[in-house]
């Protein structure tokens, strides 16, 4: 069963507890309806150590928006969320973790010690690091890629996200929801990625044979008219056709985000480590020519 939180909760000073629904999901290896999208890339494997900067979904695409992480004025490109969030997370958000790291990228670290932050149980006990684009930047369809290394532990919630752009005026899921890779690290192997609107609720699973914290991987959905399409390191493992218009016919912007428990993955135990990291080398979206 995949807990779905709240994901529109807002930064207040005070936390204000978010409402949950509750989505009932198969688990299956792998999962999809309908065809993939015509434009479908055709990906190299992601290497498993150095970060690479050379990936490119091929000729037919034109790239619209990217973000590397090898400027210092890169992180004008996001917004740095901060305080308590929703779905009973033990975490509070803070930019002291959020940072740039030469030749490694953005990197959001989850921490033991909430730096004084508010959470729905009084004080946190754990902060970490959440950007988005939301008010910078957003497209309507393309291809929305990210190159991220996961972090392992029960507790740990990393995810590379997407929310439409009137998400902050309606009920959830009425704005939409793509997550790229959303993972509640259970299955340390499992890769795990959702969509979320008006009467969809879809989710998409592709056990791996080495855990997904070993190495870089290339997450990525390819978004049109028509549908959805998942894929990892160019293997396409999920597909759906034709979501609801009302929610993804509009632009949607982009979040990173590491969160440390919930209704979805639970506390940390003690065999989690802390400080966890989620490196990301790059975000990159692009558009059909």
């Amino acid at each position: 069963m995949h807990v779905r939180r709240d994901r529109r909760g807002r930064r207040r000073a005070v936390f204000i507890a978010c409402c949950v629904t509750v989505l009932a999901i198969p688990l299956v290896a792998s999962c999809g309806v309908g065809t993939p999208a015509a434009h479908m890339a055709t990906v190299a494997p992601s290497p498993t150590s150095k970060p690479s900067t050379t990936w490119s979904p091929g000729p037919q695409w034109t790239m619209t928006w990217n973000d590397d992480f090898r400027q210092p004025g890169s992180l004008r490109n996001w917004k740095v969320m901060t305080g308590g969030w929703g779905d009973e997370q033990l975490e509070g958000y803070s930019s002291k973790n959020v940072a740039l790291v030469p030749d490694q990228g953005l990197v959001l670290t989850a921490s033991r010690g909430g730096q004084g932050q508010q959470c729905s149980y009084g004080t946190c006990s754990y902060s970490s690091g959440r950007v988005q684009t939301d008010g910078l930047f957003q497209q309507q369809y393309g291809m929305f890629t990210a190159r991220i290394k996961l972090p392992a532990g029960r507790g740990l919630w990393p995810a590379f996200w997407m929310e439409g752009a009137d998400s902050a005026d309606v009920t959830w899921p009425n704005g939409g929801e793509i997550d790229v890779i959303e993972v509640n690290n259970q299955k340390p192997s499992l890769v795990e990625a959702f969509a979320h609107g008006p009467n969809l609720k879809k989710g998409f699973y592709l056990p791996l044979s080495s855990p997904l914290s070993a190495g870089y991987h290339v997450y990525a959905v390819e978004w049109n008219p028509t549908g959805i399409t998942w894929l990892i390191d160019g293997r396409v493992f999920g597909h759906v056709t034709n979501p609801a218009p009302s929610a993804f016919h509009q632009p949607f912007f982009l979040i990173l985000d590491l969160a440390v428990g919930g209704v979805w993955p639970g506390p940390p135990t003690p065999a989690t480590k802390f400080p966890a990291q989620m490196d990301v080398t790059w975000v990159r979206v692009y558009q059909p020519k």
